[in-house]
């Protein structure tokens, strides 16, 4: 048996992480800067610690972190979501400590830059779209944005990311927020997202999605299983390449004649509540690679599907497709030996709500604002 200390309790992806780890008898602990974040509900839960915001102040959220590993006696530490940046780079300040799950923040960094992950994908088994930074002195005409997507170098979650560049938008992305300013060339074919688990740069667990219902244009909400060996070789290649070891996911075009890397999440993605069924801690700390049968039931967030999903839906009349897929897939809070989540998801909900009102931003925002990272100096 060991003790995990899993980060970001309020993300779905800790929830199904903690439920697996605990079914195979390890002890988790979890923390988060929310009182009420979605996991702390759950009995896979040895104890629930709450701790300061990473982005507001990494010196407190260090001594916070080092106060949990020590008083519990946390064999792994394992970061899930963009407090993973924070993470890796005071790395070194808890290894001493337990082991830490997730590269040192050089690569992390080049992972997270969609110009840098590039480079860092050559010679693995995939395309590059044609990519370039725009200039901000420059005048931009509208025949330069033809083709093309415009996004912030630092983004997540669909956001600042421009399907229909025009002028006025893209001066409006140099004029807020931080970091460059990418211009790239627009893939047409099917997207996927993946996650995978490695250990120094084997692969012991993975899963390929489609991310077949959003938030609008951003975040998954419904996650369907899909077999693509191109893909698969790709991941297993780019892990061996960098000797990776932790969790990450890559959202990724295919064409008729090619696989094209978008982007690169070096952390957890939703692809994990496809892997239910695989002893995930075995795969994380490298004791056996996990075989999952190549059909599997679709996942979804249903609260999401009904309160964000259907409403779509019914805007692009594709009502019978929504309730078809509804009826497929199976809810990624409901399990039959946790607490229910009906209600506590709105608990959740209320403070995120509380939150956005407070600091006048969206419910999205008020949900990763405290952990963001877009490059700038960490401090």
């Amino acid at each position: 048996m060991k003790r995990f200390l899993i980060t970001c309790a309020r993300a779905p992806v800790s929830l199904e992480l903690a439920r697996n780890l605990a079914k195979h008898g390890h002890q988790v602990f979890m923390t988060d800067s929310l009182r009420y974040p979605l996991a702390k509900n759950s009995r896979s839960l040895t104890q629930f610690i709450q701790s300061p915001s990473p982005r507001n102040n990494i010196e407190h959220y260090q001594t916070a972190l080092l106060d949990i590993i020590q008083t519990h006696e946390i064999d792994y530490l394992l970061p899930m979501c963009e407090e993973s940046f924070y993470i890796s780079k005071i790395k070194d300040k808890l290894t001493a400590h337990c082991e830490v799950l997730c590269p040192d923040f050089e690569l992390m960094q080049q992972l997270h830059s969609k110009y840098d992950i590039l480079s860092l994908c050559q010679n693995t088994g995939i395309s590059l779209p044609k990519t370039e930074q725009l200039d901000f002195s420059s005048a931009i005409a509208t025949e330069m944005l033809s083709n093309c997507i415009v996004k912030r170098e630092f983004c997540r979650f669909g956001t600042d990311v421009l399907l229909s560049p025009t002028p006025k938008s893209v001066q409006h992305l140099f004029d807020t927020g931080y970091g460059r300013i990418l211009k790239q060339e627009k893939i047409q074919g099917n997207e996927y997202c993946t996650y995978a688990i490695a250990v120094q740069g084997k692969v012991f667990a993975q899963a390929i999605y489609q991310p077949t219902h959003r938030l609008k244009v951003a975040a998954g909400i419904y996650f369907k299983p899909i077999v693509n060996q191109k893909i698969s070789d790709f991941i297993q290649a780019f892990c061996q390449k960098h000797q990776y070891t932790g969790h990450l996911g890559f959202d990724i075009i295919e064409t008729p004649d090619d696989i094209y890397i978008i982007e690169c999440n070096p952390r957890a993605t939703s692809g994990l509540h496809l892997l239910e069924d695989a002893n995930l801690a075995d795969a994380l700390l490298g004791v056996s690679t996990q075989h999952l049968p190549h059909f599997q039931q679709p996942k979804m967030i249903s609260l999401m599907m009904v309160l964000a999903g259907l409403p779509f839906a019914i805007r692009q009349r594709k009502v019978k497709a929504w309730y078809r897929d509804y009826q497929q897939a199976t809810d990624v809070m409901t399990c039959k030996n946790d607490n229910g989540f009906s209600w506590f998801q709105f608990i959740s909900l209320a403070e995120l709500a509380q939150i956005a009102f407070k600091e006048k931003i969206s419910v999205r925002e008020a949900a990763t604002q405290d952990f963001e990272w877009d490059g700038e100096a960490i401090k």
